[in-house]
């Protein structure tokens, strides 16, 4: 009995005779039917590597984009939380408030602390202020503000650390302020070291460090503090009895 022949085996037939035929033509030499098998499944082999190592490429991309969104948004909730504190993060809060503290509640201490900390400009209308300054110890958790006593917290660590800095270069930088007003003199890098290490807001050990060290660190202090050098115009004629009398107060 004769076999009924449908299109599709019509297709299939036009098919290999065709590959056939553009492999001869192509110099490939004659393949016989189980090695053109094979030839066709290898190359849907590869497609199909391709096509996996394609999604699993994609499926990175994806992952990659899903945690830069997640760090935008994060970032903009932080910005948003920064410009409502005045430009501070919650890190300068923990400092003003440490500053707050450590200067026995001085408020216009704790503002001065926010004013340097603060990322905005200070032609803002949001800069720090003292009204700040006090929602910001009412916003406050106190169990959280009680923390700051207890020296083992690390989470008040930095904080204090940085308010006894801070309270120090205060206290040099009115120093120099006096100096310059009161006396008419301009102290030296080693004088204005010696007065931060002798602060008892500070906790830096005793000592007699490098030159190299001592004019870094009075480098940043000018820098943070706005202190620049300079050199006094003489007004006059001075006895030379004041200016020794000067010279003894330091």
């Amino acid at each position: 009995m004769r076999r009924k022949t449908h299109r599709h085996d019509l297709y299939d037939v036009n098919l290999y005779f065709l590959v056939l035929s553009c492999l001869r033509k192509c110099g490939k030499g004659i393949y016989t039917h189980g090695n053109l098998l094979k030839a066709v499944a290898g190359r849907g082999q590869r497609h199909a590597m391709a096509a996996a190592e394609r999604c699993e490429a994609l499926k990175a991309s994806l992952h990659e984009n899903r945690l830069r969104l997640r760090s935008c948004e994060q970032a903009a909730r932080r910005n948003k939380l920064r410009l409502e504190h005045g430009g501070l993060s919650v890190t300068a809060v923990k400092r003003v408030l440490a500053v707050y503290m450590l200067s026995s509640w001085d408020l216009a201490t704790a503002e001065e602390a926010a004013r340097h900390l603060s990322t905005l400009p200070p032609a803002d209308v949001n800069f720090p202020s003292k009204t700040l300054v006090r929602q910001l110890f009412l916003d406050i958790d106190l169990d959280d503000l009680l923390c700051m006593h207890d020296e083992a917290n690390m989470a008040w660590a930095r904080a204090l650390t940085f308010a006894r800095a801070f309270l120090g270069e205060q206290e040099v930088w009115r120093w120099v302020h006096a100096q310059n007003l009161a006396n008419g003199v301009a102290p030296c890098a080693a004088e204005v070291f010696s007065r931060f290490e002798s602060c008892n807001a500070c906790k830096i050990p005793s000592g007699r460090p490098h030159k190299r060290t001592v004019n870094k660190w009075v480098a940043r202090w000018r820098a943070r503090w706005a202190v620049r050098r300079g050199r006094l115009r003489p007004i006059g004629q001075i006895n030379p009895e004041d200016l020794q009398q000067k010279a003894c107060k330091l």
